[in-house]
């Protein structure tokens, strides 16, 4: 029987599509969620010189806005339906914003269409590459991922055009 749950969740450079980040757990249980990962990610993500992070909606909380600031990354996320003032400074930011100029205007002042061109690229990547992993083991599927997405930065950076030497 193939290993077939994990879960991926990853960073990519929104101009490029290429992936500069990525987490690979296991489908279910303790620090498989996204959320539970964006702390690696920002990291890793700051330490390639971002400066701006953008995720949906899970991410609007106290702990994700303090892991981008501790890195100078700003957190772009929309604020829950039920948000009230006080959970975060920067989230308050957005909060406000939002509540004076309506969250379709605050979304295209602040870009957060580049999100849905994220979400685009990595569709594209699962229908170009397939969504199942041909591992039996844990560490099997992880370097699978990794291939995969190899193939998928390859491809990003213009590097179809290379010839195979024999």
């Amino acid at each position: 029987m193939l290993f077939r749950s994990v879960r991926v969740t990853l960073c990519t450079d929104g101009a490029t599509g290429v992936v500069v980040a990525v987490k690979v757990t296991t489908e279910y249980g303790e620090g498989s969620g996204e959320v539970s990962q964006f702390q690696d990610l920002v990291t890793r993500c700051a330490g390639l010189g971002a400066t701006t992070i953008i995720g949906d909606g899970a991410y609007d909380n106290s702990g994700c806005y303090d892991a981008a600031r501790d890195r100078a990354v700003r957190l772009i996320s929309p604020p829950q339906h039920n948000a009230v003032y006080g959970c975060h400074p920067d989230r308050d930011i957005t909060l406000a914003q939002v509540k004076r100029h309506g969250t379709a205007e605050w979304k295209r002042r602040v870009r957060y269409h580049q999100r849905s061109r994220v979400e685009a690229d990595i569709g594209a990547t699962k229908m170009a590459l397939g969504e199942r992993i041909q591992a039996h083991t844990f560490e099997g599927a992880v370097a699978d991922v990794l291939a995969k997405l190899s193939v998928h930065n390859l491809y990003r950076l213009e590097a179809r055009d290379l010839e195979l030497v024999a």
